[in-house]
C-alpha cells in the first residue's frame, strides 16, 4: 500500500496521510460498517455501491476516530470524493449517512 501511495502521491505528507488513513480503517473496519450499518437506514453495506461504501467508511473513520479533523471537515471531504467518483445521487446518500453518524454520538478513543 505504501508504495502505492508513493508512486501516485509522491509527496511525503500525502502518502502519510493516505496510509494512516488506510490503517486506520482496516484496523477498525468491523466497528466502522457496525457504525455505517446502524446509520444507514434501509440499507445494508453490501447492498451499497462500492464506491459509495468505500467514502463512507473513510468518512466515518474520521469522525469517529480522528478527534483532530473536525465534522465538517471530514463530511465535504466525503461528500466531494462521491461528487467525483460517485453516481448522481452519491453525494446526498453519503451526506446523509454520514450526517446521521455524526450528530447520533461522539468520537470514539481509539
Amino acid at each position: 500500500m505504501e508504495r502505492f501511495a508513493q508512486d501516485r502521491l509522491r509527496e511525503p505528507d500525502l502518502v502519510a496521510l493516505c496510509v494512516g488513513l488506510f490503517d486506520g480503517i482496516a484496523a477498525n473496519l468491523d466497528a466502522i460498517d457496525r457504525q455505517l450499518a446502524d446509520a444507514a437506514e434501509n440499507w445494508r453495506l453490501p447492498r451499497m455501491a462500492a464506491v459509495d461504501r468505500n467514502i463512507l467508511r473513510m468518512g466515518a473513520y474520521e469522525l469517529l476516530f480522528t478527534p483532530e479533523t473536525p465534522p465538517s471537515v471530514a463530511l465535504n471531504e466525503a461528500i466531494e470524493l462521491a461528487r467525483r467518483y460517485g453516481s448522481a445521487d452519491s453525494p446526498s446518500f453519503v451526506n446523509g449517512v454520514l450526517d446521521r453518524l455524526a450528530s447520533g454520538g461522539q468520537k470514539s478513543e481509539s
